[in-house]
Order: C-alpha cells, then structure tokens, then sequence
C-alpha cells in the first residue's frame, strides 16, 4: 500500500493498515466488517500491487466482503481533483480528462477494472456481499401467552 500517495489523499486520516486492524478487533469482538475499497484512483491507487495487498489483508484479517469502485468526479468536485492533479500528478491530468468525459470512468476502464476485482477476489476466496449465516442458539424461546 503506497502511503505517501494516500496521505496526499487523506491528509490527517489513519493509515490504511491501522484502519484494517481495526475492523480485525472490531470483528473479534463479534461485529461484521466488511471492506469499501472507494475511491480506486485511476493511476494513482490502482496499481497491481496496492490492490493486491488490500485483498490479501482483507482476507488475512477475515475483514469480510469487499467492494472496490473507481473514483467519480462530477460537479465542483472535479475542479477541485484537477487542481489536485495539477499540483501533484500533473502528467496525469490529460489523461483524467479524456477518462472521466462524463463524470464516471470510461466503460473501458470500468470493465477493466472490475475484471481485476474479481480476479483478486477469487485468488483470495473473497465475495462482495454478505453472506446469510446461521443464527446462534442463544437458548429456549420464551413461549407467547396466547
């Protein structure tokens, strides 16, 4: 996972790895957890690498299901993502133009996308929602009086 790009992100949230041994505790303790994945950036959050490591610590740690979706930029927020890029990753702004024409991602890059989702969630025995589970015997059930 590339911190430094995610801090540029997210300045002052908690690293992703201190995020993941939180929902670990948190799914100790009894609680379903699960993994958004959200926003995948395009170029920035998307490499092999970094998406492999979420899966793989989803799995290690039993997060649970797993979602992943690219970024969308429509409104102010895409002036304000391209003044971004402008400072940070300048090389990538004509690339962001031509693939967010529309506010979401090209259907080349979504389908793409998701194909490597799934390949990862596969590699990892991971789904994408919860599954039904049996309810605990928690014991008799009191009867009704009528």
């Amino acid at each position: 996972m590339d911190e430094e790009k995610r801090a540029l992100i997210e300045p002052n949230a908690a690293p992703t790895i201190e995020r993941m041994k939180m929902l670990r505790e948190f799914n100790k303790i009894g609680c379903k957890t699960s993994v958004l994945f959200m926003p995948i950036i395009p170029y920035i959050s998307d490499g092999e690498i970094n998406l492999d490591e979420i899966f793989r610590l989803t799995k290690e740690y039993n997060l649970g299901p797993i979602n992943a979706w690219p970024l969308h930029l429509r409104g102010k927020t895409k002036g304000v993502f391209h003044s971004f890029l402008r400072g940070h990753f300048p090389e990538l702004l004509p690339r962001y133009k031509s693939l967010y024409k529309y506010g979401s991602v090209s259907d080349k890059y979504r389908v793409g996308l998701q194909k490597r989702v799934r390949g990862l969630r596969d590699k990892y025995q991971l789904y994408s929602q919860y599954r039904p589970t049996q309810p605990k015997n928690i014991g008799p059930v009191q009867l009704s009086l009528f």
